[in-house]
């Protein structure tokens, strides 16, 4: 190995351990989309559209 591949893994160590050290709130289960309210079974969203739209009005609010 060179510099450049110890180099590689280090970088590599450090990302994984900060990613293991990253917490995101999860969603509680409500039985409900937590966009629209449509009733779910054991899923957060009924589709992409309605977790992405979840998401964008989430990170608007945080950024206020």
């Amino acid at each position: 190995m060179d510099e450049v591949d110890l180099a590689s893994l280090a970088q590599q160590s450090k990302l994984a351990h900060l990613l293991k050290g990253r917490t995101r709130a999860s969603l509680p289960f409500t039985g409900l989309c937590h966009n629209c309210s449509e009733p779910l079974d054991n899923v957060h969203f009924c589709d992409a559209d309605c977790r992405d739209d979840y998401e964008k009005r989430l990170q608007s609010h945080l950024r206020r």
